[in-house]
């Protein structure tokens, strides 16, 4: 799994519905929301995933770290 970024806009519900896959396109994003909303944008970088872990969902999870 690749790593990937998401843009946070402060004091919103956290509707992460776009995952940039470079860091210069989600500071390109963060600019424009800061631009549009007048608010603080914040740059969240996926490091981790914790997912069920099959066959035996959900008792069981794993976790794994995101490699660059």
């Amino acid at each position: 799994m690749d790593k990937f970024y998401c843009c946070y806009v402060e004091g919103t519900g956290g509707n992460f519905s776009h995952k940039h896959l470079l860091w210069t396109a989600a500071m390109g994003e963060a600019e424009r929301l800061a631009r549009k909303e007048g608010k603080k944008v914040y740059i969240l970088e996926a490091v981790r995933v914790c997912e069920p872990f099959v066959p035996e969902p959900p008792a069981n999870v794993k976790w794994s770290m995101i490699q660059d």
